[in-house]
């Protein structure tokens, strides 16, 4: 079952990025992944260890089937800079934006269809960075099959977000559609989360927490290319090997760091009507006018960006994360030991124990700057002490007894 005819997705696709030294801010293009066949800056790495190399410039037909395989891209996921803006723009360059069509229906769901069209990007700048991002919206008909399909228009629309996805019956004031067929979608700067309206929304999920999903305008218009994979499976892995690949779409890394999967291993690729049941009704916008204005709003969004870098400099950085572990245990049992003593003294001058009271110990029991100072310090060398010995023991020990055991 193909749906060739149907509507193409439209709209105003792609809000144009500013890209700065820090981070990425700008967006990519969904590309053809027919740009990534035999493109000598990927490399396609095995299941084993992330450094396992099979191929460099792999295409379509050698990700079919494969398991817990993922591609690399060229930059650095967790300290991406421009990187993957210039490297996706310099393979988009001459190209059109495309996207995937897949129709798709589910058993013990009659009389329902959903309509998908898939989204790549090669980046994701959320507060999760990673290679690889899988976007898609889904328009659900009252059909049977799609020749059904084509006769009527879709009843609901649902736009990927993170985790979820918003939802809007078709017709709804929120949802724009241009020449009757074409919903418009705009995409997050940096996160690609699809809305259906130009706004600062407040973006959230469970692996990455919340941040910023910018749909705010400079806009350029795209209609991209539409590819349909076809429903029937056997000839969609002919036409398309990679909708076979159950590996990876970007490096792996630490946490939630990692490449995404594909659109195979997406519930909604084999349950759409019952994903679409859980989809929200709205998007919450942070307020950007009144009282606080822009200024309080570029502070929130500024600073979950930086704690998300923060975050970052943490996971890549092991003994520092255990140094600040260890101040901060330090501190806490620094602050409960005082407490308890401030306690303990101010129950014996309740009492009326002068000799207490003459010891001055309540001026003692209290948090200065130098105490402060010197808790970080002998909690941050004790952490550094503790890691001596276990580091000096393992460095007296021949390599080839490592190499031998991989």
């Amino acid at each position: 079952m193909c749906c060739r005819s149907s509507p193409p997705l439209s709209g105003r696709f792609i809000r144009r990025g500013n890209c700065r030294a820090s981070r990425v801010r700008g967006d990519f293009v969904t590309w053809a992944l027919l740009l990534l066949d035999d493109e000598p800056t990927v490399a396609l790495r095995g299941p084993w260890r992330p450094t396992d190399l099979v191929k460099i410039g792999p295409s379509a037909e050698d990700l079919r089937d494969r398991y817990e395989y993922h591609l690399d891209f060229p930059g650095d996921a967790l300290n991406a800079g421009c990187s993957y803006e210039r490297w996706s723009r310099r393979l988009a360059a001459g190209s059109k934006p495309t996207i995937y069509a897949h129709v798709a229906t589910e058993a013990g769901k009659p009389g329902k269809l959903a309509l998908q069209y898939w989204l790549f990007y090669a980046f994701n700048d959320f507060n999760n960075t990673h290679e690889g991002d899988w976007e898609m919206i889904q328009l659900v008909f009252d059909a049977d099959d799609a020749q059904q399909a084509l006769g009527q228009v879709p009843v609901e629309v649902g736009y990927s977000s993170h985790e979820g996805a918003e939802k809007a019956d078709w017709g709804e004031d929120k949802l724009d559609v241009v020449d009757g067929t074409h919903p418009v979608v705009f995409p997050g700067a940096g996160s690609h989360a699809n809305k259906f309206t130009e706004a600062l929304y407040l973006g959230s999920s469970a692996e990455a927490g919340v941040g910023c999903d910018d749909t705010r305008g400079p806009h350029r218009e795209l209609r991209p290319a539409v590819k349909t994979i076809a429903s029937e499976p056997s000839v969609a892995r002919e036409a398309f090997p990679w909708i076979t690949f159950e590996g990876r779409w970007g490096e792996l890394r630490p946490a939630f760091f990692n490449g995404p999967t594909g659109p195979n291993l997406k519930t909604q690729w084999t349950e759409p009507i019952e994903w679409s049941e859980g989809w929200h009704d709205r998007s919450y916008a942070v307020p950007t006018a009144g009282l606080f204005g822009t200024g309080a709003t570029d502070l929130f969004c500024t600073g979950v960006e930086k704690g998300s870098r923060a975050l970052i400099l943490l996971l890549r950085s092991p003994s520092l994360m255990a140094l600040l572990i260890g101040a901060v245990l330090g501190l806490i049992l620094g602050a409960l030991g005082l407490w308890g003593v401030h306690h303990l003294y101010a129950s014996a001058h309740s009492m009326g124990n002068a000799a207490a009271e003459r010891g001055g110990y309540q001026e003692l029991t209290h948090f200065d700057v130098v105490s402060v100072f010197w808790a970080v310090v002998l909690a941050m060398l004790s952490s550094l002490a503790a890691g001596l010995y276990p580091a000096w023991r393992i460095g007296r020990v021949s390599p080839a007894v490592y190499l031998k055991s991989q």
